[in-house]
């Protein structure tokens, strides 16, 4: 068996301060709450909330739960129905923001509750620093990647609404589509706000860190090149050929993809000597996008990192999904989606008789071919060779595909 030499957790090496476990991080709080009188412990939704709460109900003070403050369950699927629609994968990005989701008398009788307290008060939930803009805030983070693993065990509910019984795949798109984005697009205002960072990815083992540590993490990376934590997944095509050079568990069946660098899904580890802190990688880009991507394409596609890198494995496995991806106008129209997705092949590896299926051959039918689509749904059948061009692969190669261009990676290689 060969030594990989393939890093699977890169690290930022920092210097800074690091909390460990929830007796340490309360004792900090309890400092600050002595100071603040309010604290707003914020999250991310796929966050444990109930281990949140359960652990800051043990410093003496008025708990409030942001999700008490929110409109009715069946308000809020109601209100996000435009943008689930009624197609099992794809929906349309929403233009919600947080502060749709609560309840402004609620909101505001909260409020008028707090400022008349001499006591003090802890916040919890997604929306916290909305309910207390001038509290101390603590922002408990969590990568896609960790939540998706969580849908999968159907351990947390969607941002205002318990769907942890829907099929994963309705769970994905509402993240996707909906939560997310709010999420995001919430957590960017937050940046210079936020004073402690909460990781909790690991249930039961937090870890805290500063703003001052924070940002030296963020700015470190920024600097200079970086690696993201890679995530690695199985598939009905997937092959074997990362099991070995990216040394990884060999009972799995296989290994079909690997998301290399997609800060949107990653993680980004920050070490303080054998210590490390998880954070999401799309943070980095929220904090210094500018900074990081450059005027030219900040300016295009504004705190959206562009690129994804992915590890394709189909070595001793089977054929890709046949696919294409949308033109620019259509998936605008379609989906609510600012850009396409353009790719590239660059075989890593091949075995002999390695092939990919590129575009649609000349003089086709598209009646006839759509046809047989609709068809090859309910027989699983569908004749790829009569419609779609086939080349040889082998190692170095490399495939360029516009977006609009039938593609696939088949059998035995690796992109």
């Amino acid at each position: 068996m060969r030594k990989s030499n393939y890093d699977k957790f890169p690290v930022t090496m920092i210097n800074g301060n690091i909390m460990q476990g929830w007796s340490d991080i309360r004792s900090v709080l309890e400092g600050k709450i002595k100071e603040s009188r309010i604290l707003a412990v914020d999250c991310y939704t796929g966050v444990y909330e109930d281990e949140l709460v359960g652990e800051l109900t043990k410093i003496s003070a008025q708990i409030i739960l942001v999700r008490d403050l929110y409109k009715p369950e069946d308000m809020l699927i109601q209100m996000t129905e435009r943008f689930m629609t009624t197609d099992v994968l794809f929906g349309y990005v929403t233009n919600l923001c947080l502060t749709d989701y609560f309840d402004m008398e609620k909101l505001e009788a909260t409020r008028k509750k707090i400022a008349e307290l001499d006591i003090p008060v802890i916040i919890i939930g997604t929306g916290a620093a909305l309910v207390a803009p001038e509290a101390t805030l603590v922002y408990a983070d969590m990568a896609r990647w960790e939540i998706q693993q969580r849908f999968r065990r159907h351990e947390v509910k969607a941002l205002g609404i318990d769907n942890r019984e829907e099929p994963v795949s309705l769970q994905y798109k509402r993240g996707y589509f909906n939560d997310w984005r709010i999420c995001d697009h919430y957590k960017d205002t937050l940046f210079t706000k936020v004073d402690f960072w909460l990781d909790t990815h690991i249930a039961g083992h937090p870890k805290m860190i500063d703003r001052e540590t924070f940002f030296c993490g963020i700015e470190k990376t920024a600097s200079g090149p970086f690696r993201v934590v890679p995530f690695f997944d199985p598939a009905p095509w997937g092959g074997q050929w990362m099991k070995d050079v990216c040394d990884l568990e060999r009972t799995m069946p296989n290994y079909a993809w690997c998301f290399d660098c997609v800060p949107e899904e990653n993680s980004l580890l920050l070490a303080f000597g054998d210590e490390k802190v998880e954070i999401p990688s799309i943070d980095l880009i929220f904090a210094y996008p500018r900074q990081l991507l450059g005027d030219a394409v900040y300016g295009r596609f504004g705190d959206e990192f562009p690129i994804r890198f992915d590890f394709l494995d189909t070595i001793e496995g089977g054929n890709l999904s046949l696919q294409v991806h949308p033109l620019t106008e259509y998936i605008q129209q379609k989906f609510g989606m600012h850009y396409t997705q353009d790719e590239s092949y660059y075989i890593l590896d091949a075995k002999e008789g390695a092939t990919v299926y590129l575009g649609l051959k000349d003089n086709i039918k598209p009646e006839e071919m759509l046809d047989e689509l609709e068809k090859s749904q309910r027989t699983g059948e569908f004749e790829v060779e009569k419609y779609v061009g086939i080349y040889p692969a082998k190692k170095h190669d490399h495939f360029l595909i516009p977006a609009g261009t039938v593609h696939c990676s088949r059998r035995n290689s690796m992109v």
